[in-house]
């Protein structure tokens, strides 16, 4: 089972950095959704199948399917400028930087930072659907209601940032020019 489980985890790993060292945005998309799949393999290694499935459902599935018809609706450039790196890629690379040195330092001393403190309470779930669901809405209620409201937050920003000002068309383009020549033609 270990491993299965390092094996895994290394492909889980190269799929990741395809997806950030990809120059292409569909071989990115490509590498994140074997990266989701690669995790759902991780759920079910662990004994979590419900959460397995509904990870190759909902984030595999689904939203990667709504996140390569946007990249072709774009029609995204794929010929970046090299040497073009602002402010936002360095504070990425330092914070992936102090990510690693966290996670390093747990994985080697073996010790977590978010550790159960003696007599915490936990609240085990039987896996059905119907055990995560009453565990969701009644232990953990706040949490979901947080998480609902950002995925609403997204979404308005998502609208927002989607509105486009109303231009004109270039000479040529549009219904007007479309039926000018339509009707040149029928004269001919």
């Amino acid at each position: 089972m270990t491993a299965v489980m390092i094996v895994f985890g290394i492909l889980t790993l190269a799929s990741a950095c395809g997806v950030v060292c990809s120059r292409q945005p569909v071989h990115s998309a490509l590498s994140l959704v074997a990266t989701l799949f690669l995790v759902a393999v991780h759920f079910a290694l662990l004994g979590a199948h419900f959460v397995a499935a509904v990870q190759v459902l909902v984030y595999a599935g689904a939203i990667m399917v709504l996140v390569v018809f946007v990249i072709m609706l774009l029609g995204l450039d794929a010929n970046v400028p090299e040497g073009v790196a602002g402010w936002g890629s360095s504070f990425g690379a330092l914070l992936t930087g102090v990510a690693a040195v966290v996670f390093g330092y747990v994985a080697i001393s073996g010790r977590s930072f978010f550790a159960l403190k003696e007599g915490a309470e936990f609240w085990a779930v039987d896996g059905t659907t119907a055990g995560i669901g009453a565990n969701l809405y009644s232990n953990h209620i706040f949490a979901f209601e947080v998480t609902s409201l950002l995925i609403l937050a997204g979404i308005v920003g998502a609208v927002f940032l989607g509105i486009e000002k109303k231009r004109p068309l270039k000479a040529g383009r549009g219904l007007k020019s479309m039926q000018a020549a339509q009707k040149e033609e029928a004269l001919r």
